[in-house]
């Protein structure tokens, strides 16, 4: 059994105000999602997911558009790997 945080763990902190919880769900949702879709163990995507998230939040002055610029590039990065070798619980480097 994995020892890494479920996304919602990592994505909110506990004494998030609601909208933050709000935010937190669209992220979580979209995780779990490309995770289905792509068929990669959540904590990949979710790995994935943060770090880009993490990128564009640096940058961005407008928050709004954050889960759907970050589903796109997770998406296109999880279409460029190749297939999902049995039992893989890392993405390739």
């Amino acid at each position: 059994m994995s020892s890494d945080p479920a996304p919602s763990e990592s994505i909110v902190a506990p004494d998030a105000r609601p909208e933050q919880q709000d935010e937190a769900a669209q992220h979580v949702y979209a995780i779990q999602a490309l995770a289905n879709e792509s068929n990669w163990p959540v904590p990949v995507v979710a790995d994935m997911y943060l770090d880009q998230l993490s990128r564009l939040q640096r940058d961005a002055t407008i928050q709004t558009y954050l889960t759907v610029l970050t589903t796109r590039k997770v998406r296109d990065a999880l279409r460029r790997l190749p297939a999902r070798p049995a039992g893989a619980t890392r993405a390739p480097a």
